[in-house]
């Protein structure tokens, strides 16, 4: 440990983690055996979105400029441009089935490297490889991470750069403008395929003084502002050329873009954020569903209180304690406050988009995840803590690894599908008098 390094660190030099191969033996039995969730995200808007675009120039084709989604049917299009024609004959001349296939390997991709870059985080902070190998796990294992990374939308690719740009920014060990404008331009790049993620830049551009793992104390102004203009570069260039190609010139037209692209805000309730934020760790399928159909003792669809505890509360319930548990803990160490207080500056501006637009997704919270699952890998491979509680954050940590792939295994995702038709079929046989 060189003299500028807190001493409450443990921070390795060594470039390739030794851990890498079983993170990556993991990650492949997860996609092999793992089926996600039978839903699409909106991976069939982007699907077709793109395809409809390959007859027309770039400048005519206004479905694929989304203004809150700006890179991700552009991205699309390219990839069919250069790869459709070859793989057409591999999935029986279908495109929507092809296109799906040329969305979903970027995800795949960036899901591993999610998990590779927060395997390296927690060792760089700790030296521990098995808490890294651990806590990387658990990370891919995020209801999101685990379900769209089979899936065609762009969140897996988003958390990929915002991960990175945030180690880059906090974690590398030279503190350049080159790793500045890096971090920027990845974060730049996240923005742009989902705008919400601009939120997460001031996590990005503080986290090195935040939490000064190369004992610098003081806060370097022009490597944040580095960071800031290169992610500005990257956001306003991109969506300058979106504009010149999708005609938009003028205030109104703007306005009116953005509204097309994003339409009213919907489920802005408080109670819905509170099994919504959940959602971001574990799959609880329809559970607000579940939870009408209780309350108000649907004939048609009878929910009893035992499967509505076993399907929702319980996991609702452990995510809290997990991230109660965690804060507290935290608090108790000196780096601990550093990781809350980076914590927070990554929450608190993607909670309150989530209340103003929409409460209940739990993609909203994603954005604030990876900040949170360093800190649960800095408790458990850090010898500033008892081994009692390192082992009792661990099993915090993993706690939705079992209930995560218990629902997305191929018997439960089965079960999933045939369950509403079997109850519909239960409704339609009732007689019609029978209210």
């Amino acid at each position: 440990m060189s003299p500028s390094q807190p001493s409450y660190l443990t921070l390795s030099s060594r470039k390739l983690h030794p851990n890498w191969m079983w993170l990556f033996c993991l990650f492949v039995l997860l996609m092999v055996f793992i089926k996600g969730a039978p839903i699409g995200g909106d991976s069939a808007l982007y699907i077709n979105d793109a395809r409809s675009s390959l007859s027309h120039a770039w400048g005519d084709s206004p479905q694929i400029w989304n203004f809150a989604h700006l890179g991700w049917r552009p991205f699309g299009r390219l990839l069919a441009e250069l790869f459709l024609n070859p793989l057409l004959p591999y999935f029986g001349n279908n495109a929507d089935m092809a296109i799906g296939f040329l969305y979903m390997m970027p995800n795949m991709i960036s899901a591993f490297v999610c998990g590779l870059v927060m395997q390296r985080a927690v060792w760089k902070m700790t030296g521990n490889s098995w808490a890294s190998l651990l806590t990387a796990f658990a990370f891919v294992c995020l209801n999101p991470l685990l379900n769209y990374s089979r899936l065609g939308s762009p969140y897996c690719v988003c958390m990929a750069c915002e991960i990175s740009a945030l180690y880059i920014a906090a974690f590398h060990d030279r503190k350049s403008w080159r790793t500045a404008a890096m971090a920027g331009a990845l974060g730049g790049v996240a923005a742009v395929l989902w705008a919400p993620l601009l939120l997460t830049f001031p996590a990005i551009a503080l986290s090195r003084w935040v939490l000064d793992l190369q004992g610098e104390k003081k806060v370097d102004f022009r490597f944040v502002a580095l960071i800031c203009v290169s992610g500005a570069v990257v956001v306003m260039g991109c969506y300058g050329v979106a504009m010149a190609l999708n005609h938009v010139h003028d205030v109104k037209s703007l306005m009116a873009w953005i509204h097309q692209s994003t339409p009213d805000a919907r489920d802005r309730r408080a109670l819905r954020m509170l099994n919504g934020i959940g959602r971001v760790v574990y799959e609880m399928g329809n559970d607000s569903v579940w939870l009408k159909w209780f309350t108000f003792h649907d004939p048609y669809a009878k929910v009893s209180l035992w499967e509505l505890v076993r399907l929702s509360i319980i996991e609702l319930g452990m995510f809290y304690v997990s991230m109660l548990g965690l804060l507290w803990v935290l608090w108790t160490r000196p780096f601990g406050k550093r990781l809350l207080a980076l914590i927070a500056i990554s929450a608190i501006p993607n909670i309150i988009l989530a209340m103003a637009y929409e409460s209940s997704g739990g993609e909203r919270y994603l954005p604030f995840m990876p900040p949170v699952f360093i800190g649960f890998g800095y408790v458990i491979g850090s010898t500033a803590y008892d081994k009692r509680t390192r082992v009792l954050v661990a099993l915090l940590c993993c706690a939705h690894i079992p209930a995560n792939l218990a629902t997305a295994n191929v018997r439960n995702v089965g079960h999933a599908v045939h369950r509403d038709p079997e109850r519909l079929a239960v409704m339609t046989s009732l007689a019609s008098n029978s209210r």
